[in-house]
């Protein structure tokens, strides 16, 4: 029968994986990725191709001085096949989709673990039963082949879980390989603690928490708490006495191996973020500044408030709420969550839209598996029913991808600012400038860098317009004067509302419009459609600057 769950896990996985990535290239092919993430990390793979590695044109500055991500490295030589940020669309939906295979492994375990504990119970209560006489001995609560059917079932939640479909469709991020990668490494854990002498497990065990770590710098935390967790699990099992020297051994490596990397990882790769930034600034010093100003009650109340309840709220309702039933390897995102609520803008429903949702979902994840067997034999004994609770976390998780997940509006560009034909006449402007001309230097704006990111030099208008960096660590400097200028009009309106008034880049707001205006004297508008305004240097234009109303 498991040959057939896993026929239809697959056909689930490959389901999942065409679905999603039709829907991101949909989103791709329509300017619907103005969020800069995916622009960012396809411009450094297009440069770290071409020879110029880590580098982003974009932020002005190496990649290395933002995220520590040497994943990128192993990602190489399929990138070098096609150059595209559809390629990283395609294999995050592959990533993703393939994180099922070891959770049903997990689950399998952890279910069949369960019920050989429960089958041993009822084969003592049974003997129990015929040496006092009873007339109704207990029954046995469920066949063991149900462990596979709830770990099919659980599996393919992942795969409907909302929470999965927004780190999908929300740019690319490199942590959206962490639920495979980490899942992977939970499931050879589990089967360490069986076959601890066997050292091809342990190897693959390494390496996967070594391609956890390359990741990004932030997994690392994730793998100290789990170090700490199962070293906690092995000051239980000292106890055993079916536990050899030689066993407790190989654990005891285990978890010294998981500390020493994650602690190592921690250091090395903060000091690769501080020599590649161009201040030596760290992104901590500016979301956790306001800590050092604040009084106790303002931290407590910032802690406490509703934002920050929404997000943990968002988080564990697809799973109705079940991991809190096993806390303890909720432990796994304490420190990502601390990373979120204790920043300066807190959480929020944005956190669990976007790609952040992959630093909490293996321990949601985890948590719910553990904890799904003592709530679905609760559900079992009181109402009968074996798939009641199932068939409920299906139906929520289906509800919640109207305003959760893959039918939420940025999906779809009928509800954005664009109609359909509109977007066609877009669509004809920008070839002039990828077709014809794919090696040029370009100006533009937020939602289309993404498309025009496979290029040595493309700038952010954003960034350009305030004259500095992310969070001001440096001067915002062009290598190469751009061909071309490519502006949304709605890009000025978003300047007003955003960039004047926040923190760090609201003083350098006033300078920006003068300094967009130098700049176009130099430019001709070659088209302009559906607010869409392509500029080109040394062109000659009979419309005027001042005729296209940009609304300074």
């Amino acid at each position: 029968m498991e040959k057939y769950y896993k026929k239809i896990l697959w056909l689930a996985i490959v389901l999942y994986v065409v679905v999603f990535s039709l829907v991101s290239i949909y989103k791709y092919t329509h300017f619907l990725y103005n969020g800069i993430d995916l622009a960012i990390i396809n411009n450094v793979f297009w440069n770290t191709v071409h020879g110029h590695w880590f580098w982003s044109s974009i932020q002005g500055h190496s990649y290395l001085g933002d995220h520590c991500s040497p994943i990128l490295i192993l990602l190489l030589p399929v990138y070098f096949l096609w150059q595209s940020p559809l390629l990283l669309l395609i294999l995050q939906s592959v990533f993703l989709g393939l994180a099922a295979w070891p959770i049903y492994k997990i689950a399998s375990k952890i279910l069949c673990h369960c019920e050989e504990e429960q089958s041993d119970d009822v084969a003592i209560s049974l003997r129990e039963a015929t040496l006092t006489g009873s007339r109704r001995p207990p029954q046995s609560r469920g066949p063991r082949d149900d462990s596979k059917t709830l770990a099919l079932a659980i599996a393919v939640l992942w795969l409907i879980n909302p929470l999965t479909h927004n780190i999908n469709l929300h740019e690319f991020s490199f942590i959206s390989l962490l639920p495979l990668a980490f899942f992977t490494l939970f499931y050879l854990y589990l089967r360490l603690e069986k076959e601890s002498r066997n050292k091809k497990l342990l190897h693959c065990f390494i390496v996967t928490l070594l391609i956890c770590l390359a990741i990004r710098e932030d997994i690392a935390f994730i793998i100290l708490i789990f170090s700490l967790i199962i070293l906690f699990n092995l000051r239980q099992t000292t106890y055993d006495k079916r536990l050899t020297t030689n066993n407790l051994r190989h654990r005891v490596l285990l978890v010294v191996s998981c500390l020493l990397l994650s602690i190592a990882w921690l250091f090395v790769s903060h000091k690769i973020i501080s020599a590649h930034s161009p201040s030596g600034f760290t992104p901590f010093a500016y979301y956790y500044s306001w800590l050092g100003s604040a009084g106790s009650s303002a931290i407590a109340a910032h802690i406490l408030s509703y934002k920050n309840l929404e997000m943990i709220v968002g988080f564990l309702l697809p799973f109705l709420f079940i991991p809190l039933i096993k806390p303890k390897w909720l432990l796994l995102a304490l420190i990502p969550l601390a990373q979120i609520i204790l920043s300066a803008s807190g959480g929020g429903a944005q956190v669990f839209m976007m790609h952040y949702g992959a630093l909490f979902l293996p321990a949601l994840v985890i948590a719910f598996i553990f904890g799904f067997h003592r709530a679905n034999q609760f559900i079992k004994d009181k109402l009968k029913s074996k798939y009641l609770l199932l068939v409920c976390l299906m139906v929520t998780n289906i509800f919640l991808w109207v305003d959760f997940g893959i039918f939420k509006k940025e999906i779809y560009p009928e509800r954005s600012e664009l109609s359909n034909t509109r977007q066609a006449n877009v669509n004809e402007t920008f070839k002039s400038v990828v077709i014809q001309d794919k090696t040029a230097s370009i100006l533009a704006s937020y939602r289309f860098l993404a498309n025009l990111s496979s290029r040595e030099n493309i700038y952010a208008l954003h960034y350009y317009f305030l004259g500095v960096q992310q969070f001001a660590q440096g001067p915002y400097t062009l290598n190469k004067k751009p061909e071309y200028v490519i502006l949304d009009k709605n890009d000025l309106l978003d300047f007003e509302k955003n960039l004047k008034n926040s923190k760090w880049a609201g003083k350098y707001y006033e300078n920006g419009q003068q300094g967009l205006r130098e700049l176009l004297k130099d430019y001709g508008v070659v088209d302009f459609q559906a607010d869409v305004v392509l500029f080109k240097r040394g062109y000659k234009s009979e419309i005027k600057l001042d005729e296209l109303n940009l609304d300074w």
